[in-house]
């Protein structure tokens, strides 16, 4: 089960391996992986695995009898996901987007390897014309499928149909004439 959560992992998507591991050696053929210890039964129903088990010397989320399942997912996704922090650096973008297209993924990425985060501000130009069938959500949504492996990176948000941008220098610039 290791080596073929190292191919899920190696394809560049994640790979969850959900299974009774009683002992660290067993553990081992994970490496560093991201542990999730469900430690909500004193016993089981088998008394040769409770026999062998061994907790884990560490992990990342101890989910206990307390909270739902939702809570627990939440503290999961809280400790593996980026969050998009508004104080820090960002890049932004801004466009309609209709359609996000390659150029503009690569651009976005650049945006995130130079920066760390990118704000990607989508006009709402939805039916002014034919080139503008989507509304906000479709584009936000095409955007999110197209950059996935780096959500909490990404914030995309609605703005008017903006279609000119002044700087503070721009704007200073231009009332000394």
């Amino acid at each position: 089960m290791g080596w073929l959560c190292d191919r899920v992992v190696d394809s560049g998507t994640y790979a969850i391996a959900d299974f009774i591991c009683p002992a660290e050696d067993t553990r081992a053929a994970f490496g560093d992986a991201f542990v999730v210890w469900l430690n909500r039964l004193d016993t089981s129903r088998f008394p040769d695995t409770d026999a062998m088990f061994q907790a884990p010397p560490r992990n990342d989320v101890r989910v206990t009898a307390d909270g739902s399942p939702i809570y627990w997912a939440e503290k999961v996704c809280d400790k593996l996901l980026a969050k998009f922090d508004p104080k820090k650096p960002t890049a932004l973008f801004l466009g309609r987007y209709q359609p996000f297209h390659e150029g503009q993924k690569k651009l976005s990425e650049e945006g995130l390897r130079r920066v760390g985060q990118v704000c990607i501000a989508v006009r709402d130009t939805h039916d002014i014309d034919e080139k503008n069938p989507r509304d906000f959500y479709a584009v936000k949504a095409q955007i999110e499928s197209a950059l996935w492996m780096h959500r909490g990176r990404i914030l995309v948000v609605s703005v008017p149909n903006i279609t000119n941008v002044f700087s503070v220098v721009t704007w200073a610039t231009w009332l000394n004439g």
